[in-house]
């Protein structure tokens, strides 16, 4: 997925808890203060970039944990991006889900680059999307490379809404409609809204 916030982990981990979602992490986060301890009490896993063999360890590591069932994230980007726009995508963070043989969710969190400015003012509401399943054969036959390019297109980023904090936007790709059977946007479904008698009978019902 893409990794503009350090709240975006924290929040796909609270969104899939019942699945106790982890994720691998650089190593320097286990000294925040504060937030290396529940780091290493959620279970992540720490990676010493500039120690290639150690990396190896942790594609093992990964590896078997996830063909013991546990479900654990990556962003491919490596660390997070300080201007919100998506940072290119290193190929070998596709290799322990090709060991493991198992399939690939391609995600994208919106909207967790506020939680900092609104942290103890208001809530703010941030979106999972799961992109994409992509299958355990698909990722054994396509290279590292190419899943790499190919997840990366399924997040495209289309500009920023003239709004208060200028929140990024993200739109469909031609790989994200194709895999739907799609060729545009138009032929979708008309969405049908709710009337306002309908969206309020709805809040009564809650109310009682």
């Amino acid at each position: 997925g893409n990794h503009v916030s350090d709240f975006g982990p924290i929040s796909a981990m609270w969104a899939l808890r019942s699945r106790g979602l982890t994720f691998v992490t650089k190593k320097e986060n286990v000294d925040i203060p504060v937030g290396g301890a529940l780091i290493v009490g959620s279970g992540c896993v720490c990676l010493d970039r500039a120690d290639d063999r150690q990396g190896l360890g942790v594609i093992r590591q990964v590896a078997k944990r996830i063909e013991a069932g546990e479900a654990i994230g990556i962003y491919p980007e490596g660390t997070r991006s300080k201007t919100g726009e998506m940072l290119p995508f290193h190929h070998g963070s596709f290799k322990t889900a090709q060991r493991a043989n198992v399939p690939i969710a391609v995600a994208c969190v919106r909207n967790s680059e506020k939680v900092k400015k609104r942290l103890f003012l208001r809530p703010t509401d941030v979106y999972l999307d799961i992109l994409e399943v992509i299958p355990a054969e698909k990722v054994k036959a396509m290279s590292t490379a190419e899943l790499s390019d190919y997840s990366r297109g399924l997040i495209e980023e289309v500009g920023r809404a003239e709004t208060p904090g200028r929140p990024i936007l993200y739109g469909t790709t031609q790989d994200f409609l194709l895999y739907f059977g799609l060729s545009s946007l138009s032929d979708l479904p008309p969405f049908e809204s709710e009337t306002s008698d309908e969206a309020e009978a709805e809040m009564q019902l809650l109310k009682e």
